[in-house]
Order: structure tokens, then C-alpha cells, then sequence
């Protein structure tokens, strides 16, 4: 064996007499043949000279020690053969090679078949031989439709209409009958009535028959047009439009509001930081890289840097700030360090409002199309739970990763067609994130800006960012920060107003420090306390609404008159630093029970914050930074004391850091892309094109202008719709129609006696005649009617006119697509159910164990399960060896020390000198 690990117990033993007595025989046999009587031989051994071969003996005895060592042998047992601890990799390899894996590609995102958190997949993640990617089409009955045109039919909707005059002087709706009966019913009744009684009809000749004010109206209405205009392009509802005529650019207004820069996540740690030293941490915590653990942890140890406090900008300091209160306040207001206590969505959320979380579960799965409640998958409530369960964060902060998780799922799914209702799931993910995060209330202005739905550019993972990782945004391009403006424009009013009770420090700083930070040895006198109370007094007024009450977990919860109490009585003990930082007795700062402790050290780091951004203090602030990439840094500020050129008690940040895993990346999502109407594209051009589809299928959201249009008498006419309006479309619709019959048609009214098909007469007896053949011929003309989205219905005489419009306006307004799975047909043709898929390939790993194919996630993963399910295991053995030690020497066993002692042993004269024999 290689290797072998030893665990040596010794103990001092005798020599056994029976082990010298053959060895002394032997000697004194070749002593008594050697050796001449009249000689006076001594024996000479280890540098000692003795009489005979017995005080040899007995002094070799004495002066060795015997050892017994106890060895652990270990050693790996697999298949009947052994590996040495050396060996490990060539068993593991062995193992493996029995069970080889097969690379495989899936159109299906592996994490949502995960059915083991040893990362083993369902079988369902497999592809069969014959799947591909294919369109389907949502019908009017809820299914999916290969074929576009057969989707299409499914909404087709019309009925056979007869339209006839309105002979009510007083009203001017059109009227008209969906069955003959009831129009032979009207025409021998009223229309005969009317004319016995010389009624005449306000007449139109168009096309050389009599349409009365109702008619013409119907008519226009049913030839009008939605127009709609971007740029120089000008599409129609009920014309194909053209996508590649839609130019979109990055300069583009349109582009800028919709179209967003998105980065995917990759390993997310937090650091939990326990900082007891001079320094202020500030900046990222929740750190998003592709660095493993290992590497992490080592990246913390030796990779901080030095650098200039005006490292933390103009443009990061409100960010800095907002992200300090908001951390001062989790940790004083939370729940977080009650005995037992356990973060869940429903309690840190919901505020255990069981209703409100079962309609958002809802919501997020019809809108977002994902599964919070699902058995299986990455994103679901209880694996998000414990994934969180073992990170100390507090309970805020946990319920922002929550959202940043739901938030990125929901980008990976298509949701073209769906916009409104993701629109809508955003907007209630920001509203319950805004309770969240606004318990302390002091900053509701602030938070009200940041959480304004109507800025869609601020995504969920953006306002994450802002509390958890603020230093992100520190080297975002300008034309990201423009989405920003109203945040920080607002998180610097807040700021200064904050702040503001410590400006009237700067003469007692003055007074008690020169301009090197040094004490000048002035005393404080009343008035200076008094000052130094209002302003600190100010601090907790400006940070801490008067009804909250701050929790450390020690069972003695304060409100902000008990921290002023406490601050009173400390008035004659109390100081400030030359950065102007409140300095308590060191009595209150070693407590950990104290609120004014904690209170104090918070506000100066928010403090600290802030004047880095804004320039108030005089004083100077050594900064160490710790950069992650992606604008990712922690920062690190301190006070520096310089003495004799260098830096006194030089400050170590990463002593105060240890980092917890969050979650590791998944090796399945592009690094970058874009994020439009809540869905993600990795590329650019697929993005903008997905904006066109939108134009088109939402065209009164997204068009510079829309309008009604109808040619007349060979002539355009527009009328503006105005999508702002309190009137609704249709009652818009009846403007244009009556503007569209003042201006073309009202001049031209004749009054006629007519028989209720078209024909005009001087007289109602012919009239009336005319009335009576028209029915007995059944002359009557259909017409074939539809209602558009907006409740406008329009008659056609043509059928396939009527029809090839309809279609074209259902494609551009109704019918949505997926891409999906051909063999998911066979589960379900429900659209809304089947899966969506971006198109991207995963890959998984395919085993054959045991008789039987098994699938995972990673080939680490099928590795671990092979190790784990191989039936390999380490053996022990125990094994006894002897051994003599003499004078330095090591001998394995008895009979080799006596050997030596033999080999050793000369024979000299009186006088030291060796005896040869033998010539």
C-alpha cells in the first residue's frame, strides 16, 4: 500500500532475555576460539569497554527502548479490488468508465425537470427522434393551432343582415333585421302605414338608390379604417402590415421606453458582514459573478484595493444612501433576530394574509406563466425558501431576493401577446415590494418615485439592486442613468434634509480639532453639548417615524423618545469625532443590548455615506474598495490616522466578511440581452423585432399616431383618436361619422316617397305598389356583418371582402404564438398550458445504471451519483509492528537490533586498541 496513514501509540518495554540468550551462545563460542590466554582482551562496544559478552548484553538492554506501533491501514474497496488513498482518482475513474455518460441537447430548460436536489432530471427533459420546434396559434376556443389560417377561423364571426330605412323622423339608428320574417313583418306593417299616411324619406342617392341618414352613417362606419402611423410608415387593422417598414433605432424614443439592457444573473453570494473596527462598509452586498466559491472567498481575502473616496460619485452616492437607511432600518425594525424565527413568503410578505398570496400565486402563473406552488423546478416557494433558510439576511432583504428569482424566471418565457397582463404582474410585484420595504415609512417620497409603475425602465431587479447591490449602478451608461433622474433628484432632497442637523457641528469640530485631525485640546462646554444633543436628537427625529419601535431581539424594544432619554443621560460622557460622528462611552458601545449603540453606528455610516457624495466634511477618508466586476464593489471607508508619513493601525476589511451562497448560476441562461414587455432575447435585433409585433397588435399603445380614415367620393378623410380620451373608441367612431356625413353628405337630401328597397317615386301609391312586388319577388339584399374589438360593426355586401378584412384584422389583433415542443401536443393542445420555448439548447447528461436510464442536470452531478450509488467503500485494518530504537537508531525488529549489537562488539587490549586475528 502507498501511502498508508499511521496512527503510532509507543510504550517502553525490556529487552527479552530469551531473545539475547542464542545471541550470547553464539558469541561466547567465538569469543573462547579467538582469543589467546595470555592475552588481556576487553570487549569494546558503543564506544564503552567491557569485561565479557554478558555486560555487552546487559548494557545493550538498558539502554535501547522496544516499540510497539498500532498502524491504521486505509484503503478503498470497489469491484473486489483495492485502491491506496492515492489511488482515489483511478478508482473514481473506474467508476465512471463502467458507467459512461452521453452529452445530450434539450429544447427543455433542465431546471424545471430538477427531481432531486442531487441534480437528477425527470425523463420528460429527453427529446424524442422526431421533436422539433414548431409554431401553434391560439384559437378562439382556448387550443393550439398549427396552422395560422385555422387559428384564424376559429374567430371568424359574422351574420346575414337586411338593412332597410328608419322611417322614425327622430332618430337616425340604423335599422336592420337579422331574419326575413321579421323584415316583411316591418315593411307590410310600418313602411305601408308610412306611406298611406304621405310620409316621404330624406333620401342620399348613392349609386342611384335612396339610402336614408341611418344607412349612410352604417356605411361609413363599416369603411372606416384604424390607421395607424410610426415614422413614415402608415399600417391598417384591416390591411397586412409590414414589419421590416417599421425602422426602429437605438435613438429611437420607442426603443428607449421599451427596449432594455439586461444582464442574467450568475452565482449570487451575500456577505454577511460583522464589522466591530473603525471602518464603514457601504456598497454590494448581494454579489453576482462567475466565480466559484473558492475562487470568491480568495478574491475577498487579497483583492482589496486602495483608492480615492471620490470613487463613490456624485451619480452612486443617493444610491449608497437610500441602500444605508434601508439597511439601519431591517436591522432595527425587523423580525429577524426573534429565538426560532423563520423567514416564509407568506409571513415577511403577505403579512400572513393567506388570500392575498393564493391571488398572487394565481397572477404570477397565468400572467408570468410561472408555478410558485409546482412539485418540481428552481423557482417555486418552498425551494426558494430553503435556499434562503441558511443565509443571514434579514427578512427584508430575503423578500427582495424572493422577487429577484420570480423576476428572472418570468424573462426566460416569450410572452408576446401577454404584455398587458405582464405589465399588470410587474406593476403588483412593485406594489408588494414598496410594502416591504417601506415598514419605517420616513422615506415613503422617496420610495414612491423608485416604485412608480409608470416608469417601466426601471425593472424589479433594478429596484432590487438599489437596496441590496447599490454599487452596481456606479459605471452604468448615461443613457441607463436617465431612468434614474426622478429617484435621484428625490434621494438627494431626502439626503440633504436628513443631514441636515449636523452642519451646525462644523465650529465645535473646529474648536476641538485642527486641520490634520488632531485634538487641540479644547474642553466641550454646555452649550457645545447642548448642540451636539439637538443634532443628534434631529438625526433620529429625521430616521425613525415616532411610532416605530426598534427591536434588537433582547427582549428590550425602544422608540426614538427612549433612544433621546438615553442620549441625555450620556450628555456629560458624550463626544464627536473630527468627521463629525457622534462618540459614546465605551460602556454604551460595548453593550450589545443598546439601541443608542446601534442607532449611532448606522447613522454614521449613513453619514459617512452621504458626505462622501456631497463633499461636506473637511476631513479626509482613506477607501478600500473591492471590485467584482460589473460596477459590483464593496467599500470599505475608514478615517485614516497618518503619524510620521505612514498609516497607523492600518484597517483589514476582510476579517469582518464572511460570504453564503445564495444560488449558483445556471449554465443554461445567456450572460446578456434584452428585456422587452417583461420577456428576455439575447439578441438585439430579436428584441426589436418583438417590439414591431407589439406595434402592430397594439398599435393605440405604441404608434407617434392613429386615426380614423376613409376614402370618400375619392377623397382621404382623417380624424385623430385620441387614446387619452374619456370617450371610448367607438363613441370617437360616431364623431368621425357624423363630422364624415356633415361635410359629404347632408347637402345632398332629397325628400322621396320610396318603397323601402331603394327606389324613389313622386307619389305613395307607386310607392307602395313598388313595396308590394319587391316582397312577392323577394328582393331583398344580405349583407354579412361583423363587430370589431372595439363593439363597432360593419356590413359588407361582398362575402369575400368581408371575409379576407375580418381575417387580417383577427391576425393582427387576436392570434398569438408560441414555439413549443412538437410531441407536448400530445399532452395538451390548451395555448395557455403548453410550454413556451426560446428556442436555445440545453444541455443534460444521459447514464445508463443498473438497467436503467437515468438523466442529470451536470456531468458533476452524474458523477456524484455514480460515486454515491457505486458501492465503493474506505476499509480499515489495524496492524502491530515492533521495533527497537538505540542511540538514534531504528530497528524493525529484535533480531536485527541484536545482530547490530554483535556486528558492533570489537575486541580490544587493555589499552583500546583493536585485536585483528585471523593472519
Amino acid at each position: 500500500m502507498k501511502n498508508r496513514e499511521k496512527n503510532t501509540n509507543k510504550k517502553k518495554i525490556n529487552i527479552k532475555a530469551v531473545v539475547l540468550a542464542s545471541l550470547l551462545a553464539s558469541s561466547s563460542i567465538l569469543l573462547a576460539s579467538s582469543l589467546n590466554s595470555s592475552q588481556s582482551v576487553m570487549l569494546q562496544f558503543d564506544g564503552k569497554l567491557f569485561e565479557n559478552q554478558n555486560q555487552v548484553y546487559d548494557y545493550a538492554r538498558s539502554s535501547s527502548t522496544y516499540l510497539e506501533s498500532e498502524n491504521n491501514h486505509l484503503y478503498y474497496v470497489y469491484d473486489n479490488k483495492t485502491y491506496s488513498l492515492d489511488e482515489k482518482d483511478a478508482m473514481m475513474s473506474e467508476i465512471k468508465g463502467k458507467n459512461k455518460s452521453i452529452r445530450k441537447e434539450t429544447y427543455r430548460n433542465p431546471n424545471d425537470y430538477i427531481v432531486s436536489n442531487s441534480g437528477e432530471l425527470s425523463a420528460n427533459v429527453a427529446l424524442s427522434p422526431s421533436d422539433k420546434l414548431i409554431q401553434v396559434y391560439n384559437g378562439r376556443d382556448g387550443n393550439s393551432y398549427t396552422n395560422k389560417q385555422s387559428a384564424i377561423k376559429t374567430y371568424e364571426e359574422y351574420l346575414k343582415v337586411f338593412e332597410t330605412e328608419n322611417i322614425n323622423p327622430n332618430s337616425t339608428a340604423p335599422v336592420e333585421f337579422y331574419n326575413k320574417s321579421e323584415l316583411i313583418q316591418y315593411l307590410e306593417n310600418n313602411k305601408r302605414e308610412s306611406l298611406e299616411n304621405g310620409v316621404k324619406t330624406n333620401c342620399y342617392i348613392i349609386a342611384g338608390a335612396c339610402q336614408d341618414e341611418s344607412m349612410i352613417k352604417t356605411w361609413i362606419r363599416s369603411n372606416s379604417e384604424y390607421k395607424y402611423r410610426y415614422k413614415n410608415y402608415e399600417w391598417s387593422s384591416f390591411r397586412p402590415a409590414e414589419k421590416d417598414k417599421i425602422l426602429i433605432t437605438q435613438d429611437d424614443q420607442i426603443y428607449k421606453d421599451n427596449i432594455f439592457k439586461y444582464e442574467q444573473p450568475k452565482n449570487s453570494y451575500w456577505l454577511n458582514i460583522n464589522n466591530t473596527g473603525r471602518g464603514a462598509f457601504s456598497g454590494s452586498q448581494l454579489i453576482e459573478t462567475d466565480l466559484e466559491a473558492g475562487a470568491f472567498s480568495s478574491k475577498i481575502q487579497d483583492d482589496w484595493k486602495e483608492s480615492s473616496s471620490a470613487t463613490v460619485n456624485l451619480f452612486l452616492s443617493p444610491f449608497m444612501m437610500v441602500s444605508e437607511m434601508y439597511n439601519m432600518q431591517t436591522s432595527m425594525l425587523r423580525e429577524f433576530n426573534k429565538k426560532n424565527y423563520k423567514w416564509s413568503v407568506e409571513t415577511d410578505i403577505f403579512n400572513n394574509d393567506k388570500e392575498e398570496m393564493d391571488e398572487f400565486i394565481k397572477m404570477t402563473n397565468e400572467n408570468a406563466e410561472i408555478d410558485l406552488l409546482a412539485k418540481k423546478g428552481d423557482v417555486t416557494i418552498s425551494q426558494i425558501e430553503r435556499n434562503l433558510s441558511g443565509a443571514s439576511i434579514d427578512s427584508q432583504s430575503k423578500s427582495l431576493v424572493f422577487f429577484q428569482n420570480i423576476a428572472n424566471k418570468a424573462l426566460v418565457t416569450n410572452h408576446l401577446g401577454k404584455e398587458k397582463q405582464m405589465e399588470e404582474w410587474e406593476t403588483k410585484c412593485k406594489e408588494i415590494m414598496f410594502n416591504v420595504v417601506n415598514k419605517a415609512g420616513n422615506m415613503t417620497e422617496v420610495m414612491e418615485v423608485l416604485f412608480d409603475t409608470s416608469n417601466k425602465a426601471i425593472s424589479i431587479n433594478d429596484i432590487v439592486s438599489v437596496f441590496l447591490n447599490p454599487s452596481s449602478f456606479q459605471y452604468n451608461a448615461d443613457a441607463n442613468r436617465i431612468k434614474f433622474q426622478k429617484f435621484i433628484q428625490s434621494a438627494n432632497d431626502f439626503g440633504n434634509a436628513l443631514m441636515d442637523p449636523i452642519k451646525s457641528l462644523d465650529g465645535i469640530v473646529k474648536k476641538l480639532y485642527d486641520e490634520e485631525g488632531n485634538e487641540t485640546g479644547a474642553n466641550l462646554s454646555e452649550s457645545d453639548r447642548e448642540q451636539i444633543l439637538l443634532s443628534y436628537e434631529g438625526l433620529i427625529d429625521n430616521n425613525f417615524r415616532d411610532d416605530v419601535v426598534i427591536d434588537l431581539g433582547y427582549g428590550n424594544p425602544q422608540t426614538p423618545d427612549d433612544l433621546k432619554e438615553e442620549l441625555q443621560n450620556q450628555k456629560y460622557e458624550l463626544t464627536i469625532t473630527p468627521d463629525r460622528k457622534l462618540e459614546l462611552p465605551e460602556n454604551i458601545t460595548r453593550s450589545k443590548t443598546s439601541a443608542l449603540s446601534m442607532v449611532s453606528s448606522k447613522m454614521n455610516t449613513v453619514q459617512q455615506v452621504w458626505e462622501l457624495g456631497n463633499k461636506f466634511s473637511p476631513f479626509k477618508y482613506k477607501t478600500k474598495t473591492l471590485d467584482f466586476g460589473n460596477g459590483q464593489e464593496l467599500i470599505f471607508t475608514y478615517l485614516a490616522i497618518e503619524a510620521f508619513g505612514f498609516e497607523v493601525a492600518r484597517e483589514k476589511p476582510n476579517k469582518y466578511i464572511t460570504p453564503f451562497n445564495l444560488y449558483s448560476a445556471s449554465d443554461d441562461r445567456a450572460q446578456s440581452g434584452y428585456r422587452v414587455s417583461g420577456s428576455f432575447f439575447e439578441k438585439e435585433d430579436t428584441a426589436i423585432d418583438y417590439l414591431k409585433e407589439q406595434m402592430i397588435r397594439m398599435p393605440e399603445k405604441f404608434s407617434d399616431l392613429q386615426q380614423f380614415g376613409i376614402n370618400v367620393m375619392d377623397k382621404e378623410a382623417y380624424q385623430p383618436i385620441d387614446p387619452n380620451s374619456e370617450k371610448t373608441t367607438a363613441e370617437q367612431m360616431e364623431e368621425f361619422t357624423d363630422s364624415i356625413f356633415k361635410q359629404y353628405f347632408e347637402v345632398y337630401m332629397e325628400p322621396y316617397f320610396t318603397d323601402g328597397f331603394g327606389n324613389t317615386f313622386v307619389n305613395q301609391i307607386d310607392a307602395t305598389r313598388s313595396l308590394r312586388e319587391n316582397i312577392t319577388k323577394a328582393n331583398f339584399k344580405e349583407k354579412y356583418q361583423w363587430s370589431d374589438r372595439a363593439g363597432i360593426k360593419r356590413n359588407y355586401e361582398n362575402f369575400d371582402k368581408m371575409i379576407e378584412e375580418q381575417d387580417t384584422y383577427i391576425e393582427q389583433t387576436y392570434v398569438k404564438s408560441k414555439t413549443v415542443i412538437s410531441s407536448d401536443l400530445i399532452k395538451t393542445i390548451d395555448f395557455e398550458e403548453i410550454e413556451s420555448q426560446s428556442g436555445k439548447m440545453y444541455e443534460y447528461y444521459e447514464v445508463y445504471f443498473n438497467g436503467k436510464i437515468m438523466y442529470f442536470k451536470s456531468q458533476e452531478a452524474v458523477d456524484i451519483f455514480l460515486v454515491a450509488n457505486s458501492g465503493y467503500y474506505l476499509q480499515e485494518e489495524i496492524v502491530k509492528d515492533y521495533y527497537v530504537t538505540f542511540s538514534g537508531r531504528t530497528f524493525k525488529s529484535e533480531e536485527d537490533f541484536m545482530n547490530y549489537v554483535r556486528e558492533s562488539t570489537t575486541m580490544v587490549d587493555s589499552k583500546g586498541r583493536e585485536l585483528v586475528y585471523g593472519n
